[in-house]
């Protein structure tokens, strides 16, 4: 019986990540029902498809945000490369321990990207004669870029995470879907 009410959490950015306390046995049960739509954004959206592991990745944006506005560079930058909020699920829908981080969109990008035509219009966009980009390899475009808007302090790293790297990903997820 469907009562309108979802059993799979929603993502309220503006809200620290809930930890997992209890240990799930493995079952059917534990495996997040990926059909089943799920509010986001504090319910101005709904996925089709459970996403909170992902969407979680927000949460880490803000709280970068946060730290980049009281000059915590080493704090923001620890969750850029680390992560904080957005977790790693196995088959049974158990945490694995492991943490989504933003720069490992944009430093894995050349692995996991290389057949989409977005990601090689920006990758042969910015590449120079010697297939760099700012002195790195031009694969590593969004990492060196946002890695130097960090290190200049700047509170504009984090909409460059938004605006090069998340949505890189999330061209990739849309390129994968067909």
């Amino acid at each position: 019986i469907d009562n309108g009410e979802s059993e799979l959490p929603s993502v309220d950015a503006n809200q620290p990540a809930e930890e997992v306390v209890e240990e799930r046995p493995a079952s059917p049960q534990a495996i997040p029902n990926r059909d089943e739509p799920m509010p986001i954004s504090d319910g101005l959206y709904i996925a089709t498809t459970y996403v909170g592991d992902r969407s979680a990745i927000a949460l880490d944006v803000k709280e970068i945000k946060e730290r980049l506005k009281v000059g915590d560079v080493d704090e923001a930058e620890f969750t850029y490369k680390h992560g904080r909020n957005s977790k790693f699920f196995d088959i049974n829908g158990l945490p694995t321990g492991d943490l989504r981080s933003i720069r490992d969109f944009s430093v894995d990008s050349a692995s996991t990207m290389l057949s989409d035509p977005t990601y090689n219009i920006f990758l042969h966009g910015l590449a120079d004669q010697n297939v760099e980009f700012m002195g790195s390899p031009a694969s590593l475009y969004a990492d060196t870029f946002i890695t130097s808007l960090l290190y200049s302090k700047t509170a504009a790293a984090s909409d460059a995470m938004v605006a090069v790297s998340i949505w890189m990903q999330v061209a990739h997820s849309l390129h994968l879907s067909y």
